[in-house]
């Protein structure tokens, strides 16, 4: 339950991490924002677990896909 998960949250090394997709299709925002690739993503979720072994990852997105 929520209380579990808030313990979880205080006794491990965490990153939060947060993928706006809602905008990608939108041509307003096309020419400010270059949307990343799935392999940018898992690049960079790569580097962290080398760096922080074992951190716990919380993906958060707008998306529901």
């Amino acid at each position: 339950g929520v209380a579990d998960l808030a313990e979880e949250l205080r006794t491990v090394d965490l990153l939060a991490l947060h993928v706006r997709l809602g905008d990608r299709g939108d041509p307003r925002f096309s020419s400010i924002f270059t949307p990343m690739t799935a392999e940018y993503y898992r690049g960079a979720l790569d580097l962290v677990r080398r760096e922080h072994p074992g951190v716990a990852v919380y993906l958060f997105s707008d998306d529901p896909e």
